[in-house]
């Protein structure tokens, strides 16, 4: 889980920095997420967090989640953009 949100913060990071890659790394910051959620479940499942923990990941799971929502709707819109100054 560590690494995945060490994955998070890097490609968060050069994706507000520069805007000709930002597209690139938010697509990682997905893949990295989907890796959080994913080991958060097998964590569970191993009992490795008390109910105390879960309530408390799982909130921080939330806002990365709509901060990951908020970059995947600026992405999209990037791409429209790009896509209308490529047809013009």
């Amino acid at each position: 889980m560590k690494r995945a949100l060490q994955g998070i913060i890097r490609h968060f990071s050069i994706a507000k920095e520069y805007q000709d890659v930002r597209v690139q790394h938010i697509r990682e910051i997905f893949g990295e997420f989907g890796i959080l959620l994913a080991n958060f479940e097998l964590c569970i499942a191993q009992g490795l967090f008390t109910d105390k923990d879960k309530l408390r990941i799982a909130a921080q799971l939330e806002r990365i989640e709509e901060g990951v929502r908020k970059w995947r709707n600026a992405a999209r819109s990037l791409k429209r953009q790009e896509q209308q100054e490529v047809g013009q």
